[in-house]
């Protein structure tokens, strides 16, 4: 009697794993295809300088004898990109473009100011006054930032970055990231005031 017992139970078990497998099969043929591994690569990450006319290796010339070769980049965003400023190290490590996201072609040319030339705390002030020149504010804007290319200073992730103008048209910009602030002064170009030689010149 055992023997025929023993017997029934094997044979229930290899028919309950038969009918186990069959279900497994079938919920498998039922899924639809969108539901299958995909192997698809990641998308191509996105080029931070795609909406700025200036790319790395460009060349602005101003007057016909200003030379800047733009190494590096600090690149400002908020929802996206909106300003980037493009560092030449070849001019001694001084000269800067600070360039708006297209349609804009209007440029800042910028030079470095001596470190503590500008005496700031956690905020751009309202006004600054440079070597007898003073400075009001045009815009305070707190933004993101990323590094690109070679050259660019250290500011951390995060930065506010303030604007100005003198009262004859010269320009101040001054950056005050967590890591450090840096200031420069110049002067604002417009389309056809400068000239690119490189790989995208503005249209």
């Amino acid at each position: 009697m055992s023997l025929l017992l023993a017997a029934a139970c094997v044979g229930s078990g290899v028919l309950v794993a038969r009918w186990l497998a069959r279900s497994r099969m079938k919920a498998a043929s039922a899924l639809p295809a969108d539901r299958e591994v995909s192997f698809a690569p990641p998308p191509p990450r996105r080029d931070p300088l795609a909406s700025f006319a200036f790319k790395l290796g460009d060349v602005v010339v101003r007057g016909g004898r200003d030379e800047a070769w733009l190494s590096g980049a600090l690149v400002f965003s908020e929802d996206g990109p909106t300003q980037a400023l493009f560092i030449a190290p070849e001019a001694g490590g001084d000269r800067a473009i600070l360039a708006r996201s297209q349609p804009s072609n209007a440029i800042l040319w910028l030079e470095a100011l001596p470190k503590g030339a500008v005496e700031v705390g956690s905020e751009p002030p309202g006004a600054l006054e440079i070597e007898g020149t003073r400075f009001d504010r045009l815009r305070r804007l707190p933004l993101a930032v990323s590094h690109v290319g070679s050259g660019a200073p250290d500011v951390g992730e995060r930065a506010i970055v303030g604007e100005y103008t003198s009262a004859v048209g010269d320009r101040l910009l001054v950056v005050v990231g967590a890591k450090a602030t840096y200031a420069w002064r110049g002067v604002e170009l417009g389309d056809g005031m400068y000239e690119v030689l490189g790989s995208s010149p503005p249209d």
